[in-house]
């Protein structure tokens, strides 16, 4: 399992997106990030700037690392894309 690990270049984290999360859990999420750059692993996830994910995007930045966004367009609606990220692709729908 260590050695898939660490071939992986990339990974993905979904999780919730909502600014009414305690403290505690965006601090983790916020360390995930910076574990995942400091280990050379880039993120990939939904592109948001608020909740856990935009917690985990800002902790991977802070450390130099590479965050790429995946935003639908119709998301635009209710939730703000990151706009710090290494590359944002706007897409038509979640699928």
């Amino acid at each position: 399992m260590t050695d898939s690990i660490n071939k992986m270049k990339s990974i993905c984290v979904f999780c919730g997106a909502q600014n009414a999360v305690p403290k505690p859990y965006l601090d983790m999420a916020d360390e995930l990030g910076r574990d995942m750059a400091k280990a050379g692993k880039q993120l990939v996830y939904g592109g948001g700037d608020c909740g856990l994910m935009g917690a985990v995007a800002n902790g991977v930045l802070a450390e130099k690392g590479k965050a790429i966004g995946v935003f639908p367009r119709s998301l635009g609606r209710i939730e703000v894309e990151h706009k710090g990220l290494t590359t944002m692709h706007m897409v038509d729908s979640m699928h």
